[in-house]
């Protein structure tokens, strides 16, 4: 979901070419993750919103969790799609919506829960996109993002991504190849088995190949420190809940990491 329409990585066949090895523990790992960052087993009766729904995979998780509507959004016409066909494929009741919408301008009705893991520091407006997130959760309800956390870095990464976008195949494969050579290299000076990281699913399902190229490409790119976050969103009337790898300081050589937030609204007006 970015702003910046003329020069933005194409997310949408990323998720799509990963929706095609969606399976069972895949979803089962989907719903243990959002149990945990929203310290709920069960989400029976509550409207979710999904901005930036991707694969559509943790739409058709809060769907199986019991959430009695869930609308997903996204600004790439192709992960809507993506979206579209895993939940008429695994889902077949019909209390969800699916579509094309920008969180810098959309509207929605307030909600029970706002869900946007690793997206609103992709729209080219990240504080803007977050303030809008934030307005749309009902008071009493939950607020879970994920934010990718300031590293020394940053600078590098953003020059990167934009090359990443802007340059083509050529460069694309070169950025591919230096960046699983560092992966591999580290590994072995770890005294690591570097094929065990090629064969794992990351936490939230993604194959680790379609995680890289989520990561080489994303751009627009904006990063925060955890306080930050967690003193914007406190300043719009939320109360910190939870936060996971909330590091501070570190180099960012491989990536920045998403630092996951939990905030309640305080039930007041």
């Amino acid at each position: 979901m970015q702003a910046n329409k003329a020069l933005r990585y194409e997310f949408g066949r990323n998720w799509s070419a990963f929706t095609r090895t969606i399976d069972e523990n895949e979803v089962h790992n989907a719903e243990a993750r959002l149990r945990s960052l929203l310290q709920r087993d069960e989400l029976t009766g509550l409207q979710f919103l999904d901005i930036g729904c991707g694969s559509g995979l943790h739409a058709l998780a809060a769907l199986r969790l019991g959430a009695a509507f869930v609308r997903a959004i996204d600004y790439d016409p192709e992960s809507v799609r993506t979206t579209k066909q895993l939940l008429e494929r695994e889902w077949p009741e019909k209390n969800y919506a699916v579509e094309v919408a920008d969180v810098l301008e959309m509207s929605s009705e307030p909600v029970d829960i706002v869900y946007s893991w690793g997206v609103l520091h992709h729209t080219g407006d990240m504080w803007r996109a977050i303030d809008r997130a934030a307005s749309f959760v009902k008071p009493g309800g939950l607020f879970a993002i994920a934010i990718y956390r300031k590293t020394k870095l940053c600078g590098f990464w953003t020059w990167e991504k934009r090359n990443y976008v802007r340059l083509g195949p050529l460069y694309r494969g070169v950025a591919i190849g230096l960046y699983v050579f560092v992966l591999v290299i580290r590994d072995l000076l770890r005294f690591k088995d570097p094929t065990k990281r090629f064969r794992r699913r990351r936490p939230r399902g993604m194959h680790w190949y379609h995680n890289m190229l989520d990561w080489l490409g994303g751009y627009p790119y904006q990063s925060a420190t955890p306080k930050d976050i967690m003193d914007f969103v406190e300043k719009r009337g939320f109360v910190t809940q939870q936060s996971f790898n909330a590091k501070t300081g570190e180099l960012g050589l491989l990536g920045s990491g998403n630092v996951e937030f939990l905030f309640q609204r305080t039930p007041g007006p």
